[in-house]
């Protein structure tokens, strides 16, 4: 039975799993993109581009599986990386991470391409209002803090 009560933060590894491994995300569908323009543009077999999208895929699938995990079992840390004046700028990193995915996916699966999509800018326009909420606040950020990352 798994305990899913929240645990200290110090005493997991899950604690430390932090939201900048979307960033990971971002660049496999970056290479699954290339991928499948460089298989169009220069006549080659769909192969490459498909292990990338599926590796893609369940990369995915571990970070966000993951980092829910983390909300749940440490929300405390979850808070802490909010808070942190840099880290809380790459939590639209999930969202952007859905947004490039669905687009690698679109020749393989419209519908679903199309789910992620729309959960994707969806997201997208509450974590920018929520980073700049954050930055405009009651929190002390410096300038240098405040990225348009």
């Amino acid at each position: 039975m798994i305990d899913w009560k929240p645990a200290k933060t110090h005493d997991s590894w899950l604690a430390h799993f932090h939201v900048t491994f979307f960033a990971c995300i971002m660049g496999l569908s970056g290479l699954t993109l290339a991928l499948q323009k460089a298989e169009l543009h220069l006549g080659l077999v769909q192969g490459a581009s498909l292990i990338a999208l599926t590796l893609t895929l369940i990369a995915f699938a571990i970070v966000a599986l993951l980092f829910c995990l983390k909300a749940i079992r440490h929300p405390q840390a979850l808070r802490d990386e909010w808070c942190h004046p840099v880290k809380m700028a790459f939590f639209p990193a999930i969202s952007i991470s859905l947004l490039l995915v669905a687009k690698a996916l679109r020749p393989v699966h419209s519908e679903t391409a199309e789910m992620m999509w729309l959960s994707g800018v969806s997201l997208q326009a509450i974590l920018t209002f929520a980073v700049i909420s954050g930055w405009m606040g009651s929190r002390r950020f410096e300038p240098v803090q405040m990225t348009p990352a």
